[in-house]
């Protein structure tokens, strides 16, 4: 698959992790990928920059992302 922005990217790394289904806390749910964006950023960040590896795809442009 080719990704025409790092917003996309982000997009299917969320939908990956989302699949894995919701995460309930007494009646209320949340999306995976928010949950870890929320809980654990350097998680989140780390998890999407091995992800963008995985898939080929050249991370030193989007450095800054991950530093902050």
């Amino acid at each position: 698959m080719t990704y025409t922005s790092w917003g996309e990217l982000q997009d299917v790394y969320n939908e990956t992790l989302d699949a894995q289904g919701e995460v309930s806390i007494g009646s209320v749910t949340f999306a995976p990928s928010e949950v870890l964006k929320q809980m654990n950023p350097l998680a989140y960040r780390v998890g999407l920059h091995d992800f963008a590896e995985a898939r080929g795809i050249d991370t030193d442009a989007f450095d800054d992302w991950f530093m902050s």
